[in-house]
């Protein structure tokens, strides 16, 4: 055995480098295959330090024909702390960055501290610290509360260690090789019933019974027997599984959540002080958001659900949201760019689907929408002043005033809408197949409700002065305000004030001062020649 103190030391990798390893204990016994101790060790690696007792360390053969004498000892295999008090890290990749680290970001990182209720394993080998039973892993923060990890079992997975760097054979006083490079930690896995993730200085918390955090991909993936959690900033997701890549600053990153999940999120406004907009959405297979060309695509499949605060709720077996970024227009340059906005391109759904929106509800089998995003200005010069007075936007409207309402009904039902993060304009609506729109709701009590039906329905313009439509069927039919006309096809031109059916047609009108009875009302046909 090694009677009085026993420490071990290696050299600085380079001069200035702050990377010595120093182990300090007491009374240790040794054989060729290993060095313990049931006393207090003490171990130093650079700036970071720590503290326990009962110390294994087991040994690697030396390579077969090495010279030298003394023990057949080629480096060391594991070092384990039976009892760990304190791990304190400092300067190394951690667990909570948010962004990669440079090495001037690393010397000055908030150091990290983790206790354990059971041993400490230092699996040189395969480059992994293994922590067990009631594992408290704690970033201390200059300003602001500190970041927490707690779970029963954490793996943290180095890039730098190997067994032939450390000293290999501790003795009263013995100088070791220097370790070649610097450890940086590469990948933490967390195991409880649950771990819990708590991080203010980012934003971020997380809640499962599996939590992995590889820091070179700057992914998250959580999983469990239950619903799992994830929140980052505004996001957050609740899944069985979920995979979550971390966006560099200002950008959207990627995700795929597997299981019954729901997610809620706020997206920017396109001004800089346009208030964000807050998007749900619910799922019965899987929620996965991936790069797609110059954006990414939102995809939610098996009874998906969307609610938007200002566009209402949307649900079908499918739906897929495109996702683009643009530069922010707040006049700030570089951090303009470094923050883009987040707009919706185009939307697809399908399968069974529903409308429900304060303006218009809906059944359809496939549902196309593309955005149109103009400034502010632009879309209010497509407004005349009595466009203004008569006919105001949502939410714009008096609460007092009611609003017309409208159900429509097709095959495939296409949209253009014109926003600018704040506003919409309904540019364009096409209907294909079984085409039906119906008013739920008039402006005014006594009104007649609109009705349309064909097999085609296209209307231009349709939130303007100047909105036309065309409905072709066998027979076309528009009716509403006590109005009726059929044909081959209906036309309406909203600027002209006129409506008509070229060739063959019937119209039917009412007649001043008789009511609405039957006999008030004028029939006319129209046959061709």
């Amino acid at each position: 055995g090694l009677v009085g103190d026993v420490t071990s030391r290696s050299t600085e990798s380079e001069p200035g480098a702050d990377d010595r390893l120093y182990l300090a204990t007491r009374k240790a016994n040794m054989d060729q295959q290993r060095i313990w101790t049931p006393s207090d060790v003490e171990l130093r690696f650079g700036q970071s330090y720590g503290r326990g007792r009962d110390l294994i360390m087991t040994f690697l053969p030396a390579e077969e024909g090495a010279s030298g004498h003394g023990p057949n000892i080629g480096g060391v295999k594991s070092l384990e702390l039976v009892h760990l008090e304190r791990l304190h890290l400092v300067g190394e990749s951690n667990v909570f960055d948010d962004s990669p680290a440079t090495s001037s970001q690393q010397a000055n990182a908030a150091p990290v501290e983790i206790t354990c209720q059971g041993p400490l394993l230092l699996d040189l080998e395969n480059s992994v610290a293994t922590f067990e039973e009631d594992v408290d892993v704690i970033r201390l923060n200059d300003s602001g509360p500190s970041d927490q990890l707690n779970c029963r079992l954490l793996e943290i997975y180095f890039d730098g260690i190997a067994s032939n760097q450390l000293p290999a054979a501790p003795r009263s006083e013995v100088s070791a090789p220097a370790p070649k490079h610097k450890a940086t930690i590469n990948k933490v896995v967390a195991l409880g019933y649950p771990v819990v993730l708590r991080s203010p200085s980012m934003g971020a918390s997380a809640r499962g019974e599996r939590l992995e955090l590889d820091l070179l991909n700057r992914e998250v993936r959580l999983d469990g027997e239950q619903s799992v959690m994830l929140q980052h900033q505004d996001r957050r997701i609740d899944a069985m599984s979920v995979r979550y890549q971390l966006p560099q600053q200002g950008k959207i990153g990627a995700a795929l959540a597997k299981g019954p999940g729901r997610l809620r999120a706020a997206l920017p406004g396109e001004a800089p002080n346009d208030p964000p907009r807050m998007i749900t959405a619910k799922w019965q297979d899987r929620l996965s958001l991936q790069p797609d060309g110059n954006g990414h695509v939102l995809s939610l499949l098996g009874e998906a659900q969307v609610g938007d605060v200002q566009f209402g709720g949307l649900a079908a077996r499918e739906i897929y949201l495109w996702l683009k970024e643009t530069a922010s227009s707040s006049g700030r340059g570089a951090a303009d760019e470094a923050n883009p906005n987040i707009q919706p391109d185009r939307l697809l759904a399908k399968g069974e689907v529903k409308l429900d929106s304060p303006s218009l509800t809906g059944n359809t089998e496939q549902f196309e929408v593309w955005f149109q995003h103009v400034p502010e200005k632009a879309l209010a010069e497509n407004q005349t002043p009595d466009r203004r007075q008569d006919f105001p936007r949502q939410p714009r409207r008096d609460a007092a005033t009611p609003a017309n309402r409208f159900d429509i009904s097709g095959k495939l039902l296409r949209i253009l809408l014109a926003t600018t993060g704040k506003d919409v304009q309904l540019r364009d609506v096409s209907i294909a197949g079984d085409a039906r729109i119906r008013e739920t709701q008039t402006a005014l009590p006594n009104e007649k409700p609109v009705e349309i039906a064909g097999d085609f329905v296209h209307v231009s313009a349709a939130d303007s002065p100047a909105a036309k439509a065309v409905v072709a069927g066998k027979p076309a039919l528009v009716s509403g305000r006590g109005v009726t006309l059929k044909g081959g096809s209906v036309h309406l031109d909203r600027a002209a004030n006129r409506i008509w059916v070229p060739g063959q047609g019937q119209a039917t009108l009412p007649m001043a001062g008789l009511g609405d009875s039957q006999d008030s009302r004028l029939s006319l046909r129209e046959r061709q020649a």
